[in-house]
């Protein structure tokens, strides 16, 4: 049986309705990995949170809109964008009940934050207001396939195990990053300039949060298909 795996959605409005939405490329990564692609509506109805998990063997946090400064303790600063504090409550319990029940998880972009987050770490709500020397993490000309900056990988590592670099090429797509790191999680990856790129559980089986967007490189950089296969292999272990 391949391994059933949820992955959070985002509410869209458009034409005056309203849709629940995921980029495909993250449907294409967990299909061509091996696992069943299962897509979650953001849900606050902690019954139907629980019926999720109970359905699914493993979790994908996806992409999307920053998260509520409040959360983490502070005041909205004039840099932060679009927010969904329905979708942040959502996550947030999905994300905790699935923690407690050592469900594989992997965070991507948006999905590293809330897991920092929701394990009591706090963000930079925009590293170019709040980060000197931050370098480029945003380019808005540019394929979602490109390679853009380098990142170092602590080679007592998972994602070290997965892909057995301790540098290589990610691309980019966040002005939004982890500050303080929660004390149930380890820096696994950093940018050049410090920003923090990946942190992985310390006592969980696959708890893994990246900052880039490996989805989106899976069909012309073979390499990132490693992480959704190790992520996948962890989902089949029950």
């Amino acid at each position: 049986m391949k391994p059933i795996i949820g992955i959070t959605t985002f509410k869209e409005y458009k034409e005056q309705r309203e849709y629940n939405s995921l980029d495909c490329d993250y449907i294409n990564s967990v299909t061509s990995a091996g696992g069943v692609p299962l897509l979650l509506p953001v849900s606050n109805n902690k019954e139907d949170i629980k019926q999720y998990l109970n359905n699914i063997d493993g979790l994908i946090f996806s992409g999307g809109e920053d998260i509520l400064p409040e959360i983490y303790g502070e005041n909205p600063i004039n840099d932060l964008r679009a927010i969904s504090t329905e979708r942040d409550f959502f996550e947030i319990e999905l994300f905790k009940l699935a923690y407690d029940m050592d469900k594989p998880i992997l965070g991507i972009c948006r999905g590293i934050q809330l897991i920092n987050v929701a394990s009591g770490g706090t963000l930079y709500q925009d590293i170019y207001a709040q980060r000197e020397n931050a370098l480029g993490h945003y380019p808005t000309k540019i394929k979602r396939d490109s390679l853009y900056h380098f990142i170092d990988i602590e080679k007592d590592s998972k994602l070290f195990d997965i892909f057995n670099e301790e540098r290589m090429m990610v691309n980019s797509f966040h002005h939004q990053s982890v500050k303080n790191v929660s004390q149930s999680f380890r820096i696994t990856a950093r940018s050049y300039d410090g920003i923090i790129e990946a942190i992985e559980a310390k006592n969980k089986k696959f708890v893994v949060g990246v900052q880039w967007h490996p989805e989106a490189l899976v069909t012309n950089h073979k390499e990132f298909e490693k992480l959704f296969g190790q992520f996948i292999d962890a989902a089949k272990t029950k």
